[in-house]
């Protein structure tokens, strides 16, 4: 999918509007990108060489536990009774290969935030409550506005996302490392975890 500037963005106003209901049982999923594969009738298999975002809500979860990339690790912890309790802070689940971030901020206009993406961590983003929806965009071909922190594991670039999905209380996204994102876009504050899960 195009460089930035080449697509208009377009606004999915709810999951049922990003889904697949044909793979996983039915499970609410955004199919971004081409990198999902069905094997035999249960397995759904990741091409990390292709790019995909997942939009799905937290009960659906376990159907992923089985792409290996911190699902059941982010399950146990994002599950737990009273997480919406829980300080804001970095809360480690297994050691730095999966950890937590607990945060509350105020939502943003599209034109306040950047693109970014990742190379060493999956982002598994769920949001507690408020109003949130977050963009995507292909990573590839697109142009850095900052570059690459390593340290941070993150870089921006510039353009604007080639989608929007409204996220509602409940839902989880997954994005992988060809995912540029843009989360955070709403009115008001936003109470979300964002488990990080180490590739590979």
């Amino acid at each position: 999918m195009g460089s930035a500037g080449s697509t208009k963005t377009s606004v999915i106003d709810s999951a049922e509007q990003a889904v697949r209901p044909d793979l996983v049982g039915g499970a609410q999923i955004a199919f971004q990108g081409s990198g999902w594969s069905r094997q035999g009738n249960s397995d759904l298999v990741f091409d990390q060489g292709e790019n995909s975002m997942i939009l799905d809500t937290l009960n659906n979860l376990a159907k992923y536990e089985g792409l290996k990339i911190g699902i059941a690790e982010a399950l146990e912890f994002l599950d737990q009774p009273g997480l919406a309790e829980l300080p804001d802070g970095k809360y480690e689940i297994a050691g730095d290969k999966v950890y937590a971030i607990i945060a509350r901020e105020n939502g943003r206009k599209v034109e306040d935030g950047e693109l970014e993406a990742h190379r060493k961590y999956i982002d598994i983003q769920y949001v507690i409550s408020g109003d949130e929806s977050m963009g995507w965009k292909n990573r590839e071909g697109l142009v850095h506005s900052k570059d690459y922190d390593e340290e941070q594991d993150l870089e921006f670039f510039q353009g604007e996302p080639e989608s929007i999905v409204r996220v509602p209380p409940g839902s989880v996204v997954v994005f992988l490392p060809a995912d540029a994102h843009l989360p955070l876009i709403g009115n008001g504050p936003i109470h979300k975890v964002v488990v990080k899960a180490a590739v590979g």
